[in-house]
Protein backbone atom coordinates (compact mmCIF):
# COMPACT_ATOMS: atom_id res chain seq x y z
CA UNK A 1 0.00 0.00 0.00
CA UNK A 2 1.10 3.71 -0.67
CA UNK A 3 0.58 6.00 2.35
CA UNK A 4 -0.40 9.85 1.74
CA UNK A 5 3.30 10.26 0.67
CA UNK A 6 3.67 8.98 -2.83
CA UNK A 7 7.36 7.76 -1.92
CA UNK A 8 6.97 5.81 0.99
CA UNK A 9 5.27 1.75 0.50
CA UNK A 10 3.49 0.38 3.41
CA UNK A 11 3.66 -2.97 3.76
CA UNK A 12 1.49 -5.54 5.44
CA UNK A 13 2.83 -5.15 9.17
CA UNK A 14 2.59 -1.62 8.36
CA UNK A 15 -0.91 -1.78 6.96
CA UNK A 16 -2.29 -3.97 10.15
CA UNK A 17 -0.51 -1.91 12.70
CA UNK A 18 -2.61 1.33 11.36
CA UNK A 19 -5.33 -0.26 11.00
CA UNK A 20 -5.12 -1.35 14.74
CA UNK A 21 -3.59 2.02 15.68
CA UNK A 22 -7.18 3.18 14.02
CA UNK A 23 -9.64 0.59 15.76
CA UNK A 24 -7.85 1.89 19.64
CA UNK A 25 -8.42 5.19 18.55
CA UNK A 26 -11.84 4.96 17.48
CA UNK A 27 -12.99 4.14 21.25
CA UNK A 28 -10.09 5.64 23.33
CA UNK A 29 -7.70 8.41 22.23
CA UNK A 30 -5.26 8.30 25.02
CA UNK A 31 -4.21 5.18 24.87
CA UNK A 32 -0.14 5.13 24.68
CA UNK A 33 0.77 3.67 21.55
CA UNK A 34 4.18 2.25 20.34
CA UNK A 35 6.26 1.62 17.87
CA UNK A 36 5.14 -0.44 15.04
CA UNK A 37 6.28 -4.10 16.00
CA UNK A 38 4.48 -6.98 16.07
CA UNK A 39 4.17 -7.22 20.03
CA UNK A 40 2.48 -3.81 19.44
CA UNK A 41 0.50 -5.11 16.41
CA UNK A 42 -1.19 -7.74 18.74
CA UNK A 43 -1.31 -5.66 21.65
CA UNK A 44 -3.27 -3.11 19.92
CA UNK A 45 -5.40 -5.36 18.06
CA UNK A 46 -6.15 -7.36 21.46
CA UNK A 47 -7.66 -3.78 22.73
CA UNK A 48 -9.40 -3.07 19.95
CA UNK A 49 -11.27 -6.22 20.35
CA UNK A 50 -11.72 -5.26 24.08
CA UNK A 51 -12.53 -1.74 23.06
CA UNK A 52 -15.34 -2.90 20.61
CA UNK A 53 -16.58 -5.26 22.46
CA UNK A 54 -17.38 -2.85 25.51
CA UNK A 55 -18.72 -0.20 23.32
CA UNK A 56 -21.38 -3.15 22.31
CA UNK A 57 -22.19 -3.80 25.51
CA UNK A 58 -22.06 0.10 26.05
CA UNK A 59 -24.54 0.89 23.77
CA UNK A 60 -26.35 -2.29 24.78
CA UNK A 61 -26.65 -1.02 28.06
CA UNK A 62 -27.84 2.12 27.34
CA UNK A 63 -30.81 0.46 24.76
CA UNK A 64 -31.74 -1.15 27.88
CA UNK A 65 -31.79 1.57 30.13
CA UNK A 66 -34.05 3.96 27.54
CA UNK A 67 -36.53 0.90 27.13
CA UNK A 68 -36.62 0.78 31.16
CA UNK A 69 -37.10 4.69 31.33
CA UNK A 70 -40.33 4.07 28.98
CA UNK A 71 -41.47 1.02 30.75
CA UNK A 72 -41.40 3.64 33.92
CA UNK A 73 -43.11 6.11 32.64
CA UNK A 74 -46.08 4.01 31.24
CA UNK A 75 -45.97 2.76 35.22
CA UNK A 76 -46.51 6.17 36.11
CA UNK A 77 -49.25 7.09 33.54
CA UNK A 78 -50.87 3.82 34.27
CA UNK A 79 -51.28 4.76 37.76
CA UNK A 80 -51.80 8.30 37.55
CA UNK A 81 -54.99 6.96 34.84
CA UNK A 82 -56.05 4.20 37.39
CA UNK A 83 -56.61 6.92 40.39
CA UNK A 84 -58.17 9.39 38.08
CA UNK A 85 -60.25 6.41 36.73
CA UNK A 86 -61.25 5.55 40.36
CA UNK A 87 -61.98 9.38 41.12
CA UNK A 88 -64.60 9.58 38.36
CA UNK A 89 -66.36 6.41 39.30
CA UNK A 90 -66.24 7.75 42.79
CA UNK A 91 -68.40 10.79 41.32
CA UNK A 92 -70.67 8.49 39.06
CA UNK A 93 -71.33 6.29 42.05
CA UNK A 94 -73.19 9.42 43.86
CA UNK A 95 -75.41 9.69 41.02
CA UNK A 96 -75.56 5.72 39.87
CA UNK A 97 -79.70 5.57 40.78
CA UNK A 98 -80.68 8.53 38.08
CA UNK A 99 -77.52 7.13 36.08
CA UNK A 100 -79.22 3.45 36.00
CA UNK A 101 -82.36 4.54 34.75
CA UNK A 102 -81.01 6.72 31.66
CA UNK A 103 -78.86 3.86 31.01
CA UNK A 104 -75.25 4.49 31.94
CA UNK A 105 -72.45 1.88 30.65
CA UNK A 106 -71.45 -1.12 33.47
CA UNK A 107 -68.43 -0.81 32.50
CA UNK A 108 -68.04 2.68 33.54
CA UNK A 109 -68.43 1.31 37.31
CA UNK A 110 -65.75 -1.50 37.28
CA UNK A 111 -62.23 -1.29 38.67
CA UNK A 112 -59.37 -1.06 36.31
CA UNK A 113 -57.19 -3.90 36.78
CA UNK A 114 -54.29 -3.72 39.35
CA UNK A 115 -51.02 -3.86 38.70
CA UNK A 116 -47.97 -3.70 41.01
CA UNK A 117 -46.89 -0.92 42.58
CA UNK A 118 -43.31 -1.38 40.91
CA UNK A 119 -42.41 -2.15 36.98
CA UNK A 120 -41.03 -5.00 36.22
CA UNK A 121 -37.13 -5.15 35.37
CA UNK A 122 -35.93 -7.01 32.14
CA UNK A 123 -32.80 -8.44 31.27
CA UNK A 124 -32.53 -7.38 27.36
CA UNK A 125 -33.91 -4.96 25.27
CA UNK A 126 -36.17 -6.88 23.15
CA UNK A 127 -38.67 -8.45 26.39
CA UNK A 128 -38.49 -4.96 27.90
CA UNK A 129 -39.58 -3.19 24.42
CA UNK A 130 -42.10 -6.21 23.82
CA UNK A 131 -43.48 -5.49 27.13
CA UNK A 132 -43.24 -1.73 26.54
CA UNK A 133 -45.69 -2.26 23.53
CA UNK A 134 -48.12 -4.61 24.84
CA UNK A 135 -48.18 -2.49 28.42
CA UNK A 136 -48.54 1.12 26.26
CA UNK A 137 -51.91 0.17 24.51
CA UNK A 138 -52.97 -1.02 28.21
CA UNK A 139 -52.19 2.44 29.63
CA UNK A 140 -53.58 4.46 25.94
CA UNK A 141 -56.85 2.32 26.82
CA UNK A 142 -56.86 3.78 30.45
CA UNK A 143 -56.27 7.15 29.54
CA UNK A 144 -59.04 6.61 27.09
CA UNK A 145 -61.45 5.81 30.15
CA UNK A 146 -60.40 8.42 31.93
CA UNK A 147 -61.47 10.96 29.38
CA UNK A 148 -64.48 8.83 28.53
CA UNK A 149 -65.85 8.67 32.49
CA UNK A 150 -64.62 12.28 33.04
CA UNK A 151 -66.82 13.42 30.16
CA UNK A 152 -69.84 11.50 30.80
CA UNK A 153 -69.55 12.72 34.56
CA UNK A 154 -69.63 16.17 34.10
CA UNK A 155 -72.23 16.19 31.29
CA UNK A 156 -74.54 14.79 33.95
CA UNK A 157 -73.37 17.34 36.96
CA UNK A 158 -73.70 20.53 34.39
CA UNK A 159 -77.09 19.51 33.80
CA UNK A 160 -79.73 21.54 36.07
CA UNK A 161 -81.94 19.55 38.23
CA UNK A 162 -85.02 20.19 35.86
CA UNK A 163 -82.93 19.16 32.69
CA UNK A 164 -81.91 16.32 34.64
CA UNK A 165 -85.46 14.94 35.57
CA UNK A 166 -86.56 15.95 31.71
CA UNK A 167 -83.74 13.41 30.93
CA UNK A 168 -85.13 10.79 33.39
CA UNK A 169 -88.14 10.99 32.21
CA UNK A 170 -87.39 10.52 28.48
CA UNK A 171 -85.92 7.43 29.46
CA UNK A 172 -88.35 5.75 31.40
CA UNK A 173 -90.72 6.87 28.62
CA UNK A 174 -88.21 5.22 25.54
CA UNK A 175 -88.95 2.26 27.77
CA UNK A 176 -92.91 2.36 27.80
Amino acid sequence: MISANANVVIGPKEQRYHEAVARVRRHDDKTPIGMCSSHEIERLEKLAAQLEKGAEVSRSNESLARAQNILQSLWQRYHNARTEILKWQDELQRHRPQLAIIGAPVGYFQEPETIASAAQSFSNVEECDAFNTKFGHKVMDLETKVTTLKDYCQQWTRLTLEQQNRKLIMAIADRI
